[in-house]
């Protein structure tokens, strides 16, 4: 994973700010905990009605915890979360950059990688998931990944619809 984080930190930033950290939750025991945090945000954000929780149907998330199936990490054995200071106007789309350079590096190197957004949504949402990843309140996360061996194998990238194209 060393060398997943430091693949990424090649990834470009504007005017070459590089203004990514990293924060790595390792193990499928603190995973697990981080996944039962994002839940109780979720959890909280249903109770309250609210229009993300309906738009996300964050209800189905939480009843299949209930149920024993972690949907939000899926049993990862880690979770890597590129995150930035909030007054930086280079760091949420240099996070993004960073973790898209860290997805295709991971299966090279034989990892399988998810985008994690519910786990980013919380940490940047609920201060409990904040502090559990240990960012600053300064800082917000820019994009959450998942990684570990893959489960599967696949032959190719799902379906994709055709480009959407104007020429001028």
């Amino acid at each position: 994973m060393e060398k997943l984080l430091d693949i990424a930190r090649y990834a470009p930033s504007g005017i070459n700010r590089q203004p990514v950290n990293w924060a790595v939750v390792l193990g499928k025991d603190r995973v697990h905990e981080l996944a039962g945090l994002v839940l109780q945000w979720m959890d909280g954000l249903v109770k309250a009605k609210s229009a993300l929780a309906e738009s996300l149907r964050l209800g189905r998330m939480v009843e299949s915890w209930n149920n024993g199936q972690d949907r939000i990490c899926r049993n990862s054995p880690a979770i890597i979360i590129a995150y930035g200071l909030k007054d930086d106007p280079m760091a949420a789309q240099s996070c993004v950059i960073s973790a898209t350079y860290l997805e295709l590096a991971a299966f090279g190197f034989g990892f399988g990688a998810c985008w994690a957004g519910y786990v980013m949504m919380a940490v940047n949402m609920s201060e409990e998931a904040r502090k559990f990843v240990g960012i600053s309140s300064r800082a917000q996360a820019g994009a959450a990944m998942m990684i570990g061996y893959a489960k599967y194998r696949y032959s190719r990238i799902p379906l994709r619809n055709p480009a959407q194209i104007k020429w001028k």
